[in-house]
Order: structure tokens, then C-alpha cells, then sequence
């Protein structure tokens, strides 16, 4: 009985044993929304400096300016992903004395072009 004991703690501890075991799916990550996420992390921080804005050379403004300007579908790392997560400062985006979206914010974008960048 002793040896059973020894024998089964040891295959227990290996995962060896014919327990209980249950293969659990992963959590969906919730859907990200262009115009619920996306867009007022990109007015909020991107469209008041001048080149981004209204009157800018370079609006984010819309879903096909975040699109094209941002190379989401064009690119295998989207040149709006390089610009905002960056540590250089004369490249990253906003530009200083504003500052860096923060990581969740940039990890909303990037789930969000993940997800197929849906205008949604």
C-alpha cells in the first residue's frame, strides 16, 4: 500500500496521472472599437498638435486617415505602432513636450489592428 502511495504522489507531482484535468479556452479579448477606443485615444492625443489636427498636413482626423497616414494594413509593424511606441524622441509620437500614450492605450490600438483594424 505504502509503494501505491509513494508511487502515485510521484506521478501526481509529473502530471502523469489520470486526473481531473480540463482544457480551458483562453479569454476573447473584448472588441475593440474604432469609434469607442481608437479614435478618442487619437483626438484626445494625437489630432491638437497642428499637423495632425483639422488644419494639419498630416490629419488623423478619420478612420481612412488613421488607415493610410498610419500604414495599418500596408506594413507588417504599422508606422503608427512604430511612432507611438518608440523611445526616441524626435520620432515618437505625440511629440514632447506632450506626453507618450500610455502602454495601455498603445496596447489598445495594437489589439485593435490585431483584430483586423474594422471600422467599426
Amino acid at each position: 500500500m505504502k509503494k501505491f502511495i509513494i508511487i502515485n504522489l510521484f506521478l501526481s507531482a509529473m502530471g502523469l496521472t489520470s486526473g481531473c484535468k480540463h482544457d480551458y479556452p483562453e479569454p476573447a479579448a473584448p472588441e475593440i472599437s474604432f469609434s469607442k477606443h481608437v479614435q478618442p485615444i487619437i483626438t484626445g492625443s494625437c489630432t491638437v498638435v497642428e499637423c495632425h489636427g483639422t488644419n494639419g498636413e498630416f490629419p488623423l482626423l478619420s478612420y481612412s486617415d488613421v488607415i493610410m497616414r498610419g500604414e495599418i494594413k500596408d506594413a507588417d509593424e504599422p508606422k503608427l505602432l512604430e511612432v507611438l511606441k518608440t523611445t526616441d524622441e524626435d520620432d515618437r509620437m505625440p511629440r514632447p513636450p506632450a506626453p507618450p500614450l500610455t502602454s495601455n492605450q498603445i496596447q489598445i490600438i495594437e489589439l485593435w489592428i490585431k483584430q483586423g483594424a474594422k471600422n467599426n
